[in-house]
């Protein structure tokens, strides 16, 4: 019989290329390993899996970034629409949406460089 770590490998080995869950199952049920330590091998992902890191919740983009772009297509829509009739605002809305792209993928590159 395998370790249970070798179990989880072995299992999440054999989903991965297709094997039929419910068959996988029964052949390891009639190896003898039991159901509840089955169970923890196909659902229960390792601490330090790339899966388990991943299943937190992280905002990927701040709320800043999310509010200058939609300012920015919000001003688009507008302009090709014709919808201002003050021409300014054709220039404030697009111009903050850029300005928050050109902030959100210049400070990445300094923060790379200040961690070196």
């Amino acid at each position: 019989m395998k370790t249970q770590e070798e179990l989880r490998k072995f299992v999440k080995k054999k989903l991965k290329n297709g094997y039929p869950e419910g068959e996988l199952i029964n052949e390891l049920l009639n190896e003898g390993y039991t159901k509840d330590g089955i169970q923890k091998a196909i659902y229960e992902p390792k601490a330090d899996d790339e899966s388990a890191k991943q299943s937190g919740h992280q905002t990927k983009y701040p709320i800043w970034f999310v509010l200058t772009s939609a300012a920015g297509v919000t001003g688009l829509l507008f302009i090709s629409a014709g919808l201002f009739r003050n021409k300014l605002l054709w220039y404030i809305l697009p111009g903050i949406g850029l300005a928050g792209l050109l902030i959100r993928f210049i400070l990445p590159f300094n923060e790379d460089q200040n961690k070196k």
